[in-house]
């Protein structure tokens, strides 16, 4: 336990650490007065589109959480919603990821069961993610050339996301003649029931809630790409339309392998250096990532709150009725 705590506190002061740091390159070259005009001048009723298009998004993600999860558990869209901004919360507070393991064991304590199911539905949410992704590039690659890196980490991706998929499903033999190699204790046992209750969720899954998963991913992909077209124009920048969702990809990429507490500084590092791929002013560009990043952060933090206030009412709730 005290190791753990250990572990969890270095973590944390390791991402404050690398925020300090992306903080201080955004910021050392920025005019405030050139900022402070940029949000003042902003046009709101876009702005306001852009955060519609955003709880569109979340809309989608809550919607394919509960089809993946609908042959184990019914989980209502607004609860679906709610776990997660409680992942996405705690992901705001911790570095590397920790809210989706808290989105596991919240979907997990819902429905029972064994955990690997429901790691196993991620597993198909993140391939899903990865194959739209991929599309997305090849789509803006017609229209720009895109960044290297951005190309690069997301075909890097996807071709994780399908070698794990496709190792835990589609060739079961295989796995199992390779998992019977592994020798025999305790952490190979573990690894090879996790592995075979992973690859049982497909098999338990329908096809109509794999279909609903699908369409529900390309709707919040495509909400969040329209989001950033809004604050495009809400800050009246003169950038061509593929600028969004070549935006949204970056952020999403860099806040998830470079982990900050928030995604404070990389985020903005990022949004900067490619608004300055169309010259758009690197004051102008931090007051524009400013003010897109606060909405994300806001957000996860409001909802992930109520959230936890919910399960914890509700945590409290069942105790009481199993005591009487």
């Amino acid at each position: 336990m005290i190791q753990r705590r250990r572990l969890r506190i270095a973590l944390f002061v390791l991402g404050v650490i690398l925020a300090i740091v992306a903080v201080f390159f955004v910021v050392r070259e920025v005019d405030w007065s050139t900022v402070r005009d940029a949000l003042v001048g902003a046009d709101r009723s876009y702005f306001a589109a852009g955060v519609l298009f955003y709880f569109i998004a979340k809309f989608g993600l809550a919607v394919r959480w509960a089809a993946l999860l609908r042959t184990r558990t019914h989980l209502p869209v607004n609860v679906s919603f709610l776990h997660i901004m409680i992942a996405y919360f705690v992901n705001n507070a911790l570095p590397f990821r920790g809210g989706e393991l808290l989105r596991l064991l919240l979907a997990h304590r819902r429905g029972g069961g064994s955990l690997h199911f429901y790691l196993g539905s991620m597993v198909i949410e993140r391939t899903i993610d990865a194959a739209i992704l991929s599309l997305m590039i090849v789509f803006l690659g017609l229209a720009m050339e895109v960044p290297r890196a951005v190309s690069t980490a997301v075909f890097t991706l996807t071709g994780l996301a399908f070698a794990l998929f496709f190792f835990a499903f589609a060739f079961p033999e295989k796995r199992d003649v390779i998992l019977a190699r592994l020798p025999e204790n305790r952490v190979s046992r573990y690894f090879r029931q996790a592995l075979q209750d992973v690859a049982s969720s497909l098999r338990l899954m329908r096809t109509g809630d794999l279909i609903v998963a699908i369409a529900f991913s390309v709707l919040s992909w495509g909400a969040a790409s329209v989001m950033f077209f809004f604050w495009q124009l809400s800050f009246n920048l003169n950038i061509p339309w593929f600028a969004a969702p070549l935006q949204m990809l970056s952020t999403t990429l860099a806040t998830a392998i470079v982990s900050t507490p928030g995604g404070i500084g990389v985020y903005h590092q990022v949004v900067i250096s490619l608004l300055g791929t169309w010259d758009v002013n690197r004051s102008v560009a931090f007051g524009f990532a400013a003010a897109t990043h606060s909405v994300h952060l806001l957000v996860a933090i409001a909802f992930g709150i109520l959230g936890v206030l919910r399960e914890q009412v509700k945590g409290l709730l069942h105790a009481q009725a199993d005591h009487q």
